[in-house]
């Protein structure tokens, strides 16, 4: 187990916070953090929170300000308009054997999008179901189902599934057990129609990295890999990306290194492919790592032969949205509010949206 996932679980068995809160089970855990579901002791009605303990070296990165987690989600609490944000309810710090960590009380939320879609017969999401979730244009990893906050809906769940454990760890002397993840579950399906669809209750999650670059390789932009100025037209790319994933199974760039070339080279190689665009001279211009990538005449260095897959042969109905995300110049790609706007993603919720491909289900 990689050690910062092992830190984040050296938590003492009476719980956080000086016992406040009861941790139950383990929610689920990245690089960075792990999450727990807990019952807040402090509370005269029984409730459930999720308690998030980011790893000694993330906290260390919210006080240099590398990170800025706490910082956003203690300014995005306080909004009015907070429909698809998370509420933090609390924050304090937990000194563990290897440092110090920062924990982060939130409403427990349960499974992601991208583990919706992998759980479909192709791996794929409807087209109705898609669009709700372009418009939020984020990591589909960090996009959350929210199930309320119903002790006695919780608690049939825990009954149902009872704690796993696999084996403990011993720090110093004292035994620390390693809990398993175990998201907790939602009854929405793949394959529910657009009046259920817009039922559900997402909410974007982690946003320790809201001020910096897409962090999913296979999601960032021609001008994060080239070293070039980038601004919100990141996000455009990516929306492109995740509604490609998830309209088709597949992510949109799969790069990967050659005998004479890098994954880099290849992922520059693919976006020509898949776009059939060539990188402009100015984007060029204003890259730190032209010379690396390009020769004096804007051919690829290390990769001769493109072999192109028009967005139309590879999405074949949905490639006018996708193509519009997945422009090499980031000057070319529209703005959130004129995606919001465009034909295909109006009346994204209607009964006339609703379709699936007449294979679906072979």
């Amino acid at each position: 187990m990689a050690a910062a996932n092992v830190h984040s679980l050296m938590l003492p068995q009476r719980g956080l916070n000086n016992g406040r809160y009861e941790i139950i089970r383990m929610l689920g855990r990245g690089t960075a953090s792990s999450t727990f579901l807990c019952v807040d002791r402090s509370s005269h009605a029984k409730k459930y929170t999720a308690v998030k303990v980011l790893t000694s070296h993330a906290t260390q990165g919210n006080k240099a300000q590398i990170l800025q987690e706490l910082e956003i989600m203690q300014a995005v609490s306080v909004l009015d308009d907070n429909d698809h944000l998370p509420i933090l309810c609390d924050h304090f710090e937990h000194d563990g054997p290897y440092g110090r960590h920062l924990c982060l009380v939130m409403e427990p939320l349960t499974t992601d999008i991208s583990s919706f879609r992998r759980n479909t017969p192709r791996k794929a999401l409807p087209v109705h179901t898609v669009k709700m979730q372009s418009s939020m244009y984020v990591k589909p990893d960090n996009i959350l189902f929210c199930i309320g906050n119903s002790p006695d809906h919780i608690d049939s769940q825990l009954e149902s599934t009872p704690l796993e454990i696999d084996g403990d760890i011993e720090v110093n002397g004292v035994s620390y057990p390693i809990m398993r993840p175990q998201p907790l579950k939602h009854s929405f399906r793949w394959d529910d129609r657009p009046n259920l669809v817009i039922l559900y209750d997402l909410l974007l999650i982690d946003l320790g990295h809201s001020m910096q670059v897409v962090g999913a390789f296979a999601l960032r932009a021609p001008e994060v890999i080239l070293h070039a100025p980038f601004g919100t037209a990141i996000d455009i790319w990516a929306v492109g990306c995740i509604a490609f994933e998830l309209l088709t199974g597949q992510w949109a760039f799969n790069p990967k290194a050659g005998e004479t070339w890098n994954i880099e080279d290849d992922h520059l190689a693919k976006m020509m492919e898949l776009t059939g665009e060539t990188f402009h001279p100015d984007l060029l211009a204003q890259s730190q790592k032209r010379e690396h990538f390009f020769a004096p005449d804007g051919q690829l260095r290390s990769i001769d032969t493109l072999y192109p897959v028009s967005i139309r042969e590879a999405l074949l109905n949905y490639k006018v949205f996708i193509g519009a995300c997945l422009r090499l110049n980031p000057e070319d790609r529209p703005s959130a509010k004129a995606l919001l706007d465009h034909n295909w993603m109006r009346g994204a919720l209607s009964c006339d949206s609703y379709y699936l491909p007449p294979d679906w289900h072979n």
